[in-house]
């Protein structure tokens, strides 16, 4: 019932006695709805995690050689992994860093970006003009279009990452004690990837993993 699921969920990656900082059941439920394949990430490590049937989180452990980059890594959905996954689902454009022309990329090649105006770290193939492998960066009108889930730590959005997700808990639970609370002119959400603004990129972090042999280049 609605108890249950307001209940701290016990995450099968990081949890330890003592810790400061928990997750209702329903808010990591909300995570992996919306994740590729039901695959989500721990909002604290990072780690992948699944819902188990019948209630409860489990670490999702579907190692495998992936349909489309063919490396092998943890797949999400139909034997493709989370960053190919990602890349199917948000086909944004990309602006070269060489030639500055645009092209689509299907990678997650965010993921590479230490702030959401720069240039990635890692490279991808350009069928514009250069006919080498260069840098990439989202084009500012995708900007939106990025999942907050999935931003970089260094881009700063994690926090209202998860406060979104608490704003679609809070929704649930008001509708359920009374459904006509937030209908009307009320009902209407901010967009919640509005959020790279000329100062969100200030930070770097780590660059990471590349793209997989779909295209990318370390």
């Amino acid at each position: 019932g609605g108890t249950a699921r307001c209940a701290r969920a016990v995450m099968p990656c990081c949890e330890r006695e003592g810790a400061t900082m928990a997750f209702c059941t329903r808010c990591v439920e909300i995570i992996c709805e919306n994740a590729p394949g039901g695959v989500g990430r721990c909002p604290k490590c990072r780690a992948f995690i699944c819902l188990v049937p019948g209630g409860g989180v489990e670490a999702a452990d579907m190692m495998g050689n992936c349909a489309v980059c063919r490396q092998d890594k943890q797949l999400v959905e139909g034997g493709v992994c989370d960053a190919c996954a990602l890349g199917l689902r948000n086909r944004l454009m990309y602006e070269c860093q060489q030639c500055g022309r645009a092209q689509m990329i299907p990678h997650p090649m965010w993921r590479y970006q230490p702030g959401p105006r720069e240039f990635g770290t890692v490279s991808w193939a350009c069928h514009s003009r250069c006919g080498d492998f260069t840098k990439w960066r989202v084009v500012e009108e995708d900007l939106r279009l990025v999942p907050l889930a999935d931003a970089p730590e260094s881009w700063g959005v994690r926090g209202e990452w998860l406060a979104r997700i608490r704003e679609q808990r809070l929704r649930e639970l008001a509708e359920a004690a009374d459904p006509f609370a937030l209908r009307g002119d009320n009902a209407d959400a901010a967009d919640p990837f509005d959020l790279y603004g000329d100062d969100a990129g200030d930070a770097h972090a780590d660059a990471g993993v590349g793209p997989g042999a779909g295209g990318g280049n370390d």
